[in-house]
C-alpha cells in the first residue's frame, strides 16, 4: 500500500484548492492512496461569520465530480475534507473516492464548539471496504474518542485515515494521541 499525504494550506478560494488538489492527483500512481487535509476542497474557516454564505453547494458538487474523474483516470484512491451540503444541512465531511468509482462520505460526528456553529454532526463512523482493505475515517478531534476507534477496529478496520487541519504550534499534541490510538487498537493510522 502506497500512501501520499499532500500537506497543503487550506485557502479560502475553492478554485485554488481544487487546482492544487488536481495537480497532486495528476501525479498519483496506480493504486496509490492520496490524502488531503480537512476542509481542503471547500476551505475551512468556520470562525468567519460569512463562512456558510460563501459556500457554494453546486460548485462543490462539480469540483467533487472533477476530482472523481481524475481519480478514475489515475486509478488511485483519494481522501479529502470539504464542507458538504446533505439533506439541507452543512457537514464537515471527508470524502473517499476510489479507483473503482465508489464514493463514500464520512460526516464528522464529534464536532468542536467552533464546528457546531456551522455544521451538523454525522451519526456514526462506518468502516469502508476498498478491494481487500477495510478502513475507517476520522476527522480532527474525533481522535479524542477512543471508543469510536475501537468500534472501527472491531468492525474490521485495518487502517484508520485521520484527516485534519492542525497547523497551530499547540496542535503538536495530536501526534502523541495518534500514536496512542494506533497502539491501543493495534491498527495502522495515517494522519
Amino acid at each position: 500500500m502506497k500512501i501520499k499525504i499532500v500537506q497543503l494550506s487550506v485557502q479560502e478560494d475553492m478554485a485554488v484548492n481544487q487546482s492544487r488538489m488536481m495537480a497532486a492527483l495528476d501525479t498519483a500512481q496506480l493504486d496509490e492512496w492520496v490524502v488531503f487535509p480537512e476542509g481542503e476542497l471547500s476551505g475551512y474557516f468556520p470562525d468567519r461569520t460569512d463562512y456558510l454564505a460563501r459556500l457554494d453547494a453546486p460548485a462543490i458538487a462539480r469540483a467533487i465530480a472533477d476530482i472523481q474523474q481524475l481519480v478514475l483516470t489515475r486509478k488511485c484512491n483519494c481522501l479529502f475534507g470539504t464542507a458538504l451540503l446533505d439533506e439541507g444541512r452543512w457537514h464537515n465531511s471527508v470524502l473517499l473516492l476510489t479507483s473503482d468509482g465508489a464514493r463514500h462520505v464520512h460526516h464528522k460526528v464529534e464536532l468542536s464548539a467552533l464546528d457546531r456553529k456551522v455544521f451538523a454532526p454525522g451519526t456514526q463512523a462506518t468502516p469502508y471496504t476498498v478491494g481487500d482493505l477495510t478502513l475507517g475515517i476520522q476527522a480532527c478531534r474525533e481522535l479524542l474518542f477512543p471508543q469510536t476507534w475501537g468500534d472501527l477496529k472491531a468492525a474490521g478496520a485495518q487502517i484508520i485515515f485521520h484527516i485534519n487541519n492542525a497547523i497551530q504550534p499547540h496542535d503538536a499534541q495530536w501526534e502523541h494521541i495518534l500514536i496512542a490510538r494506533a497502539i491501543e487498537q493495534s491498527i495502522f493510522v495515517c494522519s
